[in-house]
């Protein structure tokens, strides 16, 4: 238990002490480290971003983190990873009930972003696009099917090519963050 308590109390200060650094790179970083199909199709491309959600293991944050659309409990982040799988943006953690557009909009990744970035996100994202486009930037997220019709081939080529360069953040949740 000590070493537990001990344990949880470096993690607290290690917290407090780097969550002011400022991790955001400007344009000419991403730039300067960034893939050669990303600098092919996506030169913009300034964040890929995804919502990373977890089950809190303390009974009382259970309670107050229940999130019914999910059907368990789970509380989210927001991750943003640069085209080159550099961490770029952890936004703070939320009750898992909370919407993602009002994450999005506490998060503060809007206001980081400038005119004519590009941003790579999965299809939930749609839903934001108008939060992104007031700032001047591009949404590009995998196109939603309707009436189970298939895709037009142009369609289906956009989507590969989305999905392919989103997939990165998706690799580095599972091996780096988790």
């Amino acid at each position: 238990a000590t070493i537990s308590q001990t344990f949880q109390k470096c993690v607290e200060i290690l917290y407090a002490k780097s969550s002011n650094v400022d991790i955001w790179p400007d344009m000419g970083q991403v730039q300067a480290f960034m893939p050669p199909t990303f600098y092919e199709n996506f030169p913009s491309c300034r964040v890929i971003i995804e919502f990373f959600i977890q089950r809190p293991t303390n009974p009382t944050e259970q309670q107050s983190s229940f999130s019914n659309y999910k059907n368990h409990n789970t509380v989210k982040s927001l991750i943003g990873i640069a085209p080159s799988g550099a961490i770029t943006f952890i936004s703070e953690l939320y009750n898992g009930a909370i919407s993602d557009r009002e994450l999005t909009l506490r998060s503060g990744v809007i206001e980081k972003l400038e005119a004519s970035d590009c941003v790579l996100a999965d299809k939930g994202f749609t839903v934001l696009s108008d939060m992104f486009e007031s700032k001047g930037c591009t949404l590009f997220t995998p196109n939603v099917r309707k009436d189970n019709i298939q895709f037009p081939v142009n369609e289906r080529c956009e989507n590969k090519k989305v999905s392919s360069h989103r997939c990165h953040i998706k690799r580095y949740l599972h091996t780096g963050v988790t």
